[in-house]
């Protein structure tokens, strides 16, 4: 009888073992109202982009980009990206490069937006965005 309830034992940490972090994760996104992921975008002179990103755990997802003039999507691309859990990270990047397409600067006042939808290892998605810069008078 000693025996059965050892392997018992051992079974039911095994189990924990192996399903124990899709439990956490499952429990963690149906508790976590705060936002994975936050970014701030903010056109420089000379057509170049200050993005800073604060991703609260490790994500992948999809990114959309785009210029935008008097609420209409003007040009912009996508992709996909991985975030690393960091703080408060800037980086600059041409206005290309951040909109993922070879976008011309247009001639009338315009913002530059992004949006996201980011997974967790678990497989669970949130949204972020849109997020948008100041307007920019050209």
């Amino acid at each position: 009888m000693r025996d059965r309830h050892i392997w018992m034992i051992i079974a039911m940490m095994w189990i924990a073992v192996l399903f124990g972090p899709l439990v956490y994760d499952r429990i963690e996104y149906a508790l976590d109202r705060s936002g994975w992921f936050e970014a701030e975008i903010e056109v420089l002179d000379g057509g170049m982009i200050a993005y800073t990103q604060t991703a609260r755990r490790d994500l992948t997802g999809d990114w959309q980009a785009w210029i935008e003039v008097d609420g209409k999507h003007i040009c912009g691309g996508f992709g996909t990206g991985t975030y690393r859990q960091s703080g408060r990270v800037t980086k600059y990047y041409s206005l290309g490069y951040f909109l993922g397409a070879d976008c011309k600067i247009p001639q009338h006042n315009y913002r530059v937006c992004a949006s996201w939808t980011h997974r967790n290892n678990a497989g669970y998605s949130k949204s972020t965005g849109p997020v948008c810069s100041a307007v920019v008078a050209p």
